[in-house]
């Protein structure tokens, strides 16, 4: 159709009292009387130029929604904790409690072993919170101090335990390994490698060296671990209200009347009923922070707290078998009674009487740990649970 004809359409269209056009259908009402042309033919011969303009129109429509349909994209949303148990990614797949969902090259989720953390462009690796991904040296700087970036995991769902060939459970994040007696023991790491002396185990990628009671990766030598007898581990934290909390929570009460968990025990509750402080830690509400002398940290957010059903939570079973710490903690020898105590941090060092972060040095002078010129104050170590009061 040339430009002269063109016109003559749009004025057309113009001229008609309803044109409607509806999800594609173009639909064209006139009304009987037409004053601007009287030939007849010439008025047909527009109304099948006018639908045929009409069908090209849906036609090339139709064309650009079916290109549009076939383009998927994804809307990024934060990732959510479930009841402190687990980290719901955007995709549907789980990561351990305290961990970050972290995309994947693959388009997949990965799980950053972190809180919070920084998740580096190379879709590989991960930062703690606060610290920048320096891609080109592998590394997480944060000013002067620099740590190792770690590695994620891809994301799965989260089960509480682990279950041997025997029937018998681990803790989750544990491996099952056979013991001299047959039995299964578990081995406080995922998919480590199970020693030959069917007492200890290293982890995954390294070889258990027997004679130096070490595993080896190359010029890496760490630490041999030693397994614990495998049995289902049960405890949860119950509220006044007959609601519990996930073990090593602390209850605390709400604005609405219902109990909350704060992810710390024997906790602060703060008086606006929605934060938490470590203990001996005071609430400022006024600042958003808890303080202790000269330190000052970031209060925590509850979660809300669950009705109370049998269910396997994680935690850290001490050697023995006979206590166990919460999820994330790692157990200390305490002097001088040799009982096990409870350090929040996983693979945590332990010194004579307190704990410090991976790979920081006790320094029992000052009270501190020590990394490089970097020092923190050290953390006290909490009393065990007995595995015999799991509920």
């Amino acid at each position: 159709i040339d430009s002269q004809k063109l016109k003559i359409l749009f004025h057309f269209c113009s001229a008609v009292k309803t044109w409607e056009v509806n999800s594609c259908n173009a639909q064209l009402h006139l009304h009987k009387h037409f004053h601007f042309y009287s030939s007849k033919m010439f008025l047909k011969s527009l109304l099948i130029l006018l639908f045929i303009t009409a069908s090209a129109m849906c036609m090339n429509l139709n064309s650009d929604q079916k290109k549009s349909k076939d383009v998927l994209y994804f809307e990024t949303h934060d990732a959510h904790k479930v009841l402190a148990e687990a980290v719901v990614c955007p995709d549907g797949s789980e990561c351990p409690d305290g961990n970050t969902c972290c995309l994947l090259t693959s388009g997949d989720y990965g799980c950053c072993p972190l809180p919070d953390a920084v998740c580096c462009s190379d879709h590989a690796h991960c930062c703690p919170n606060g610290y920048i991904c320096d891609v080109s040296a592998g590394t997480c700087n944060k000013g002067t101090n620099v740590v190792s970036w770690l590695t994620k995991v891809a994301a799965k769902p989260v089960k509480d335990t682990v279950e041997c060939k025997d029937g018998s459970e681990c803790p989750s994040g544990n491996s099952c390994c056979q013991l001299a007696s047959g039995q299964f023991g578990c081995c406080p790491l995922e998919q480590a490698e199970c020693c030959s002396d069917h007492i200890h185990c290293c982890p995954n990628g390294y070889t258990c060296d027997t004679t130096t009671g070490t595993c080896s990766l190359g010029t890496n030598v760490v630490s041999w671990l030693t397994k614990t007898e495998a049995k289902p581990v049960k405890t949860s934290v119950t509220c006044e209200d007959g609601t519990e909390c996930p073990d090593g929570n602390t209850c605390c009460q709400l604005g609405s009347g219902e109990y909350g968990c704060c992810p710390l025990p024997q906790a602060e509750c703060c008086s606006d009923q929605i934060h938490c402080c470590p203990e001996d830690y005071q609430c400022d509400v006024s600042a958003g922070t808890c303080t202790h002398g000269n330190n000052v940290i970031t209060w925590l957010m509850k979660q809300p707290s669950r009705p109370v059903k049998k269910s396997n939570v994680n935690t850290v079973v001490c050697p023995g078998a006979e206590a166990f710490c919460p999820d994330g903690n790692s157990c200390c020898k305490m002097y001088p009674t040799q009982a096990y105590g409870c350090c929040p941090f996983p693979k945590a060092v332990c010194c004579f009487l307190h704990c410090c972060p991976e790979g920081y040095t006790c320094n029992n002078q000052f009270g501190t740990c020590d990394k490089g010129t970097h020092a923190l104050p050290w953390l006290t170590r909490q009393p065990i649970m007995p595995a015999a009061n799991n509920v």
